[in-house]
């Protein structure tokens, strides 16, 4: 059992510090040890470990499906283990693979309040949703909601996911001189919290605020930069 929890552990800061593959090598090597001598709770976290990794990556059915997996074997406790965590990158992944109506129906059930526009906590199923209205084309609501709340996202320190917001309905409304400065202020956060997904989602918003104010060579440079760095992460 402790062997299953160092390799779930030294899995955990191989994430942190961006080595991918070297944090699913541990995680299988944990899950390996739990399903020798069946402790389950530990392998409700190598599960959650794995789902976390593969979205660090971007392979969101490999994600979803072990993530999946680890909701089925905790909801077997009592204590229902990691049970917020499992959920939130739930959300992630759902989000990104069949159609809207198969993550708002797993939003549905497990955050009903979200789609009445209330936030009570910051979380990553919170974001999700905010990426749910923007590519359903609802920045109304988007923006009444991160008005809203602005003050919980800045107190729980989401400093990047909310200029990140803002960036893009600010393009919305065609300001892209002021886009390109909060969309500077995400980008250098992005790279504080070494987010290549945000990374490559702010270089996209460069390039749309370049284009927009006639610069096309560098919006070409930024799709470029988006472009590598999704590549090198199978975005």
């Amino acid at each position: 059992r402790k062997l299953a929890v160092v390799y779930n552990n030294l899995g955990d800061v191989a994430l942190v510090h961006g080595y991918t593959r070297t944090a699913l090598e541990h995680f299988e090597k944990a899950l390996s040890v739990c399903n020798e001598i069946n402790c389950k709770k530990i392998k409700v976290l190598s599960l959650l470990n794995f789902g976390e990794a593969y979205i660090k990556i971007g392979d969101f059915q490999q994600a979803e499906k072990y993530l999946d997996s680890a909701y089925e074997m905790s909801n077997q406790f009592e204590n229902q283990p990691f049970h917020e965590p499992i959920i939130n990158n739930q959300a992630i992944a759902k989000s990104k693979v069949n159609h809207f109506g198969y993550y708002v129906s797993f939003i549905r059930e497990q955050a009903p309040e979200l789609i009445a526009g209330r936030i009570n906590k910051i979380t990553p199923l919170t974001k999700t949703y905010f990426y749910y209205l923007y590519n359903i084309g609802d920045y109304d609501k988007a923006e009444k909601i991160l008005l809203k709340h602005k003050n919980l996202f800045l107190e729980s320190n989401e400093h990047e996911f909310y200029y990140q917001v803002k960036g893009f309905l600010t393009i919305r409304r065609q300001e892209f001189e002021e886009g390109l400065k909060i969309v500077e202020q995400a980008f250098k956060l992005s790279q504080q919290n070494r987010s290549f997904y945000a990374q490559t989602i702010n270089y996209i918003r460069f390039a749309e605020c370049y284009q927009g104010t006639g610069d096309f060579d560098k919006a070409i440079e930024m799709c470029n930069q988006a472009e590598n760095i999704a590549v090198q992460n199978n975005f």
